[in-house]
Order: structure tokens, then C-alpha cells, then sequence
């Protein structure tokens, strides 16, 4: 009894922490074994004890392939979890980097748009100056207002992007 418990540790090992091949070869040499065990003429062998045997080293062969298997399994899904991981957060990069670029468009545009109504302004003041004050002095507060106007714009759009930034950090 003390080889069978050897033979269905080393089974075991070998089917866990081996090869597929290795442990198909091992469990082949150990069915050709049994088999010339049992062909040879002895008194105490008998078809109970062959019985035993195999289901013994067949049962730790199965267990040890699972055991394998199953490693093999966990360690690929670990890898695939670290691989999504990173790719999650790879996208959460891009969407950032996406979203601050269209803020920044947004804000040339608004940025553009006041200032050339706020130059146009400029130049018709010395000609509103010269011919109607009163007028002029309306050309200044429109000038005045649209920098008030693309301020509160840039400042909206800043507050925009720091609250997209802190949803993705």
C-alpha cells in the first residue's frame, strides 16, 4: 500500500504542476505499469487490488489536471482583469484629453468672437467721437459689456472643464 500512495502523489504532482503532456505521458506509464503488475505471477495481486489502484492514481490524475487547469484558468483571467484595467483607464485618458480639446475650441471661439466685436466697437469710437459723443459713449459700453460678456463665457467653460477633470481623476 505505501508505492500505491507514493504513485497517486506523484500522479497528483505531475498532473498539477506538470505539463498536459507530461502528465498524459505519466499517466500512461502508469496504466502500462499496472498492466505488467498484474501479468506477472504473484499470489497477493489480485483484480480488487488492480481496481483500487487505477481508480486511485485515475482519480489523482483528474484532480491534478483540474488543479492545472484551473491555475492556468485564475492566471489568465488575472491578466485579462489587469489588461481591462488599463485599457479603462487608457480610454478615461482619451476621453479627457478629447473633451479638454473641444473646451479649448469652444473657448477660442468665444474668445475670438467677442474680441472682434469688441475691436469693431473700438474703431467706430474715435469716428462716433467726432460726430455724435453721446454715441460714442455707447460704443464704449458695448465694448465694455462684450468683455464682461466673454469673460463670464470663459469663466463658465474653465468652471466646465475643472468639474470634468475631477469627474475623471
Amino acid at each position: 500500500m505505501p508505492i500505491a500512495i507514493g504513485g497517486v502523489v506523484g500522479m497528483y504532482s505531475v498532473a498539477a504542476w506538470g505539463g498536459r503532456r507530461a502528465a498524459l505521458l505519466a499517466g500512461g506509464v502508469a496504466a502500462v505499469v499496472l498492466a505488467v503488475v498484474m501479468t506477472l505471477p504473484r499470489a497477493d495481486a489480485d483484480v480488487v487490488d488492480a481496481a483500487f489502484v487505477s481508480l486511485s492514481l485515475a482519480g489523482a490524475w483528474v484532480l491534478g489536471d483540474r488543479a492545472r487547469v484551473q491555475r492556468a484558468l485564475a492566471a489568465e483571467l488575472q491578466e485579462r482583469a489587469v489588461r481591462l484595467e488599463r485599457d479603462r483607464d487608457e480610454d478615461a485618458r482619451r476621453a479627457v484629453a478629447s473633451e479638454r480639446a473641444r473646451i479649448a475650441r469652444e473657448l477660442h471661439d468665444v474668445v475670438a468672437h467677442h474680441v472682434s466685436m469688441m475691436v469693431v466697437q473700438a474703431e467706430a469710437g474715435p469716428v462716433a467721437a467726432e460726430r455724435d459723443p453721446a454715441r460714442a459713449a455707447g460704443a464704449f459700453e458695448a465694448i465694455a459689456a462684450t468683455g464682461r460678456q466673454a469673460l463670464v463665457e470663459m469663466r463658465r467653460l474653465l468652471r466646465v472643464d475643472l468639474l470634468i477633470i475631477d469627474d475623471f481623476a
